[in-house]
């Protein structure tokens, strides 16, 4: 009797999952962002949301399913207070079908007020929910359009959604939920791999499988070029809010709501194991660059590096910076600078191209827990400047340097120690610098901003440099930073200077994929 009740109990629960999954096949969905949909959640969970009574949750249970947002207003309104409701909605809310919702069912999405309820409309047919972003993004940012994606769906036509692709997510959909529902949850790594991943990226990680499950490249686990430059943040990122909060496919489904912090952590430590080949150092010691400290993390960059100061004469120097870097092998990177200098000698205007340096780093040491990054490297400057002109030295300048870089909490820590030497008189004439960055991000996404402040040291020269630095697309492929240089001695004859840089990192994408 007991195992009857237990088997019917659990047909009925892998039925109505099956329902649910098959109606996700016909519809493009956005990240939930923990918004629960009352048809789905347990009452258990409801319970925990603002003035979610005993009594009410009972009538939500009792009236499941809801058919719309409307339906549930409806219920709701003769418990609860509109200011109530503005409270309980952004947690708690069925989505609106974006192409036959009523206006009444639109202003009940949060923060949507008449003119927002306007241009959802005006847009009408949606064919996907890339189409709703795109327009939606005319008039908001991509942060409060990912917040309305929580909301909403696009159904798909299934007389001409693509089947033969759709149809292995359906397959593994269905097998996950009848594990889910005989209270088998995949708790080990690469369990969880093998039930949420290996569909689209295949049991060996490599991203190749007989019939593949979308449109989009998955990326190849097994390839360490690619797959270490990432750090840890970036894949949790992805994995717990899906592929569009880094400007990916959303393809990549969002798992924030199944798995917890540690088995996303775990998760990624498995994928991790697919690079076989030793000496990688992985992307989470690939902290954000400084304006001035030397990266210890090898990479593919294109930098402009803007100065901008006023000369001791009261006449406004110039200087912009152009770096090349390269990343060679596992642990190497080269890279060239060329600058252009605009300053003031002799009483006249002098611009032109100043020294060129031709650099190389490698990185020595990583600790095995990858919190440790520690490298070597060379900096030559080539006499290409006009020593007259003030633009360049007169001579080659040697300059050995040592990089590392750490994190404190959550603090990045990065350091450089360098001795610069002209060629022609390498110890005399050598001068000891070093500086010193300590930097926090103020949240999770690609696009966040990062505090930072550096000391700056050569010779008997000391300067402290603030300065913040911003992702400025989702993808994390371009960045601006922007400080003031203030020295601390030498004040006599050293001027404030405003720094920053422009960053490019050219093999990741710029944009956010479109679909």
């Amino acid at each position: 009797m007991g195992n009857g009740v237990r088997s019917t109990g659990l047909a009925m629960t892998v039925m109505a999952l099956v329902l649910v999954l098959v109606s996700s096949v016909r519809a493009q969905v956005g990240d939930s962002g923990g918004v629960m949909n009352p048809n789905l959640a347990a009452a258990d969970e409801m319970r925990g949301l603002p003035h979610l009574t005993g009594p009410i949750v009972e009538g939500l249970v009792a009236r499941k399913p809801f058919l719309s947002m409307t339906d549930l207003h409806a219920y709701l309104i003769t418990s609860l207070s509109a200011d109530q409701l503005t409270e309980l909605y952004p947690r708690l809310f069925v989505p609106i079908n974006l192409n036959t919702a009523s206006r009444e069912a639109i202003l009940l999405v949060p923060g949507v007020g008449a003119r927002m309820a306007h241009e959802f409309e005006e847009y009408r047919p949606y064919r996907a929910l890339a189409q709703f972003r795109r327009e939606m993004g005319k008039y908001v940012d991509d942060d409060e359009v990912t917040r309305f994606e929580r909301y909403v769906f696009v159904p798909i036509n299934l007389n001409t959604v693509r089947w033969p692709r759709a149809l292995p997510l359906c397959v593994l959909g269905l097998t996950w939920a009848a594990v889910a529902a005989a209270g088998q949850v995949p708790t080990e790594p690469d369990e969880m791999f093998d039930a949420f991943c290996a569909v689209c990226h295949g049991q060996d990680g490599s991203g190749q499988v007989d019939n593949p499950a979308i449109d989009s490249a998955p990326m190849d686990f097994t390839d360490c070029a690619v797959a270490t430059p990432e750090p840890d943040g970036d894949w949790e990122l992805v994995i717990t809010h899906g592929g569009l909060a880094a400007g990916l496919s959303s393809e990549m489904p969002s798992y924030g709501d199944a798995l917890t912090t540690g088995q996303i952590g775990a998760l990624i430590g498995y994928i991790r194991g697919f690079c076989t080949e030793p000496g990688w150092p992985i992307g989470t010691l690939n902290f954000p660059r400084p304006i001035f400290t030397e990266k210890a993390f090898p990479e593919n960059e294109f930098l402009l590096l803007p100065e901008l100061s006023e000369g001791a004469d009261g006449v406004t120097e110039f200087a912009l910076r152009a770096i090349y870097e390269r990343r060679l092998g596992r642990r190497g990177h080269v890279e060239v600078r060329l600058p252009v200098e605009s300053v003031s000698a002799a009483g006249e205007r002098r611009t032109g191209v100043g020294d060129v340096k031709v650099a190389g780093k490698y990185v020595v040491h990583t600790d095995r827990a990858m919190t440790r990054i520690t490298t070597v490297g060379l900096e030559v400057s080539l006499p290409t400047g006009d020593e007259d002109a003030g633009l360049g030295h007169g001579t080659a300048v040697i300059e050995p340097y040592l990089a590392f870089g750490t994190t404190l909490g959550d603090l990045y820590l990065q350091t450089q120690l360098k001795v610069e030497s002209p060629a022609n008189d390498l110890l005399s004439e050598a001068e000891l610098g070093y500086d010193v960055y300590v930097g926090f991000d103020l949240s999770e996404f690609l696009t966040t901003w990062t505090l930072g402040l550096e000391l700056n040291g050569m010779d008997r020269d000391l300067a402290l440099t603030p300065q913040l630095r911003r992702g400025l697309t989702r993808t994390g492929a371009i960045a601006v930073a922007a400080g003031l240089q203030i020295p601390l001695t030498n004040r006599d004859t050293r001027q404030t200077r405003w720094v920053g840089y422009f960053l490019w990192e050219y093999l990741d994408p710029v944009f956010a994929v479109k679909n």
